[in-house]
């Protein structure tokens, strides 16, 4: 989805939960097609929050080997 697109779709998905009184990751892919025709059943890995995290493994960043990194370093520290 071009980005100045996703503005627009993601506000869209956020008025739909609202008004449902639910999570965006509990919006069905039907829902996200209506709210985007050229979304298809890939749109649901957009909210497996783990590998959202762990693919965030830049320096200071969430995932799990950063943070044991980070503990390392620290432990060495403070040692």
């Amino acid at each position: 989805v071009p980005f100045r697109e996703t503005h627009h779709v993601s506000g869209r998905a956020v008025a739909l939960t609202e008004a449902r009184k639910c999570q965006l990751n509990e919006s069905s892919v039907e829902d996200y097609k209506g709210l985007y025709e050229k979304f298809s059943e890939d749109v649901m890995e957009v909210f497996d929050f783990e590998a959202s995290v762990e693919g965030r493994a830049s320096i200071s960043g969430p995932s799990r080997n950063t943070l044991d990194r980070q503990v390392t370093v620290l432990r060495a520290a403070v040692v």
